[in-house]
C-alpha cells in the first residue's frame, strides 16, 4: 500500500531513504540522530561536516552510509514553545524532505515521527502533522511508498477526543454483546428446565387407556407472512423463522445502524444478485462521479497495480482492501456489508477491526488516514492495498 504505519526501528527498514531528525550543526548528539550517526560511523560525520549548519525546517541529502537505506535526509525540528510558528516549522521539516524526495525519485521513503523525542513537542500534535504533510502528498503523487515508523507505541497518540469517543463506543458494543449472550444463556437454561419432566407410573398408565389417534395428514402450509423490519437507528430486526434466516444468515445484524438491514429495498434500490465485487466497485465509481481511477485508489490507500488487478471479474479482494474500497465510495453501513458479502466477507462485533470499521462509518469519518491511525493505536490491520 502507498501509506504504512508499522511498529519497527527506523536502522531495520529497507528503503531509498530514511528521515534522521537533527539539530542545526548534525551533532548526532541525541535520540535517533545519535542511533544513525552510531551505526553509519564517521563517514557520516565526515559528510555532514560539509555542510554549514541548518535552520529550522530546513532538509539535506547525504549518502546513509548504512546498510538498509541509501539515503538520509537530515532535517530540524523546532523546540516546542507552544507557539503557532513551532507547528508551522514542524510542517515545513516534513515538505522539504518530501519535497527532496520527489527530486531524487525515491520510491520507498521511511519517517520517524519528526519532534517527538528531544525537542518535547506532544505527541498528538506531531502525528497531525505528518499525516497531514504525507497525505497531502500522496494524493498528488503516484509509484511511491511511504512508512511512518514508530520504535514506541507511547509516542504514538491519536487525537485524545476521537479516542476518547471510539472507548465509548467499544464499551457499548462490549455491553450489549454481554447482554445478549446473559439473553441467550437464561433462554437455554428455562429451556432445559421445562423439557425435564419425570413421567409417574399413573401417567404411563393414562397415555395405554387414551384411544387411538387419527393418521396424520400432511397438508401444505401457508407462506408465512413477517412484518417489516424495523428502521430505527440502533435497532435490531425481530428474530426470523429459521427458513428466512438460514438465508439471510449473512446480513445478520451486527449492532447499531444494522450491518445489512433491508433498507435499501425500502429506498426502490434492488440489490444486484449476480453481479461480483469487482463490478459492484466499478458501478459505485461511476455513480459517485471520480473523474480518474488514481482520485479513486488514491484514497483507498491502494496502489495502481492493485487496482487494475482489482479491474479483474475473478479478482478476490483482502478483507482491508474490500473495507478500503468501501471507505474510499463513502458507502453507508449497508452498503459496505453488501459489497463485503460479494468479496465473501461480513462484519461482526466478536472483532475489534470490525467495531471500529463500524464506528467510523456510523460516525462518517471517511478519511481513510484517522481510520488507519485508530486501527494502528488497537494493533489492528490496516487499510489499503
Amino acid at each position: 500500500m502507498p501509506f504504512q504505519i508499522i511498529k519497527s526501528d527506523l536502522l531495520s527498514v529497507n528503503c531509498d531513504a530514511i528521515i534522521n531528525p537533527t539539530d542545526e550543526c548534525f551533532s548526532g548528539s541525541g535520540g535517533l540522530d545519535r542511533q544513525i550517526h552510531n551505526a553509519a560511523g564517521p563517514s557520516l560525520r565526515r559528510e555532514c561536516n560539509r555542510y554549514a549548519c541548518l535552520d529550522i525546517g530546513d532538509a539535506i541529502l547525504t549518502r546513509s552510509h548504512l546498510s538498509n537505506c541509501k539515503y538520509i535526509i537530515h532535517t530540524v525540528a523546532p523546540w516546542w514553545d507552544g507557539k503557532e510558528q513551532d507547528i508551522y516549522y514542524l510542517h515545513k521539516c516534513y515538505r522539504g524532505c518530501l519535497r527532496i524526495v520527489s527530486e531524487r525519485s525515491f520510491k520507498t521513503i521511511a519517517f520517524p515521527l519528526i519532534g517527538s523525542g528531544t525537542r518535547e513537542i506532544p505527541k498528538e500534535i506531531v502525528l497531525r502533522a505528518a499525516m497531514e504533510e504525507i497525505q497531502r502528498y500522496l494524493l498528488e503523487h503516484e509509484d511511491i511508498q511511504i512508512i511512518l515508523v514508530i520504535h514506541d507505541r507511547a509516542q504514538f497518540q491519536p487525537a485524545p477526543e476521537m479516542l476518547d469517543d471510539l472507548e465509548h463506543y467499544l464499551r457499548y458494543v462490549r455491553e450489549r454483546e454481554e447482554s445478549r449472550r446473559e439473553r441467550e444463556w437464561e433462554a437455554v437454561e428455562m429451556a432445559s428446565t421445562a423439557s425435564f419432566h419425570a413421567i409417574t407410573e399413573e401417567e404411563i398408565e393414562a397415555e395405554r387407556r387414551k384411544k387411538p389417534q387419527a393418521p396424520y395428514s400432511y397438508t401444505t402450509a401457508a407462506e408465512p407472512s413477517f412484518s417489516e423490519p424495523s428502521s430505527r437507528p440502533g435497532s435490531f430486526h425481530p428474530r426470523k423463522p429459521r427458513k428466512e434466516a438460514q438465508q439471510g444468515r449473512e446480513s445478520k445484524a451486527a449492532g447499531p445502524g444494522m450491518l445489512l438491514s433491508f433498507d435499501f429495498f425500502r429506498r426502490g434500490q434492488k440489490p444486484v444478485l449476480d453481479e461480483s465485487f469487482s463490478q459492484m466497485m466499478m458501478r459505485k465509481i461511476d455513480e459517485e462521479g471520480f473523474r480518474k481511477d488514481s482520485d479513486f485508489y488514491k484514497r483507498a490507500n491502494i496502489t495502481k497495480q492493485t487496482f487494475s488487478k482489482m479491474k479483474s471479474a475473478d479478482y478476490h479482494p483482502k478483507k482491508v482492501t474490500a473495507v478500503a474500497v468501501a471507505i474510499a465510495l463513502e458507502l453507508s453501513l449497508d452498503e459496505t456489508g453488501e459489497l463485503l458479502q460479494k468479496a465473501g466477507y461480513s462484519l461482526s462485533h466478536s472483532i475489534l477491526f470490525d467495531v471500529i470499521i463500524e464506528y467510523c462509518i456510523l460516525q462518517k469519518c471517511y478519511d481513510i488516514f484517522e481510520i488507519n491511525e485508530l486501527l494502528f493505536y488497537h494493533d489492528q490491520a490496516l487499510l489499503g492495498g
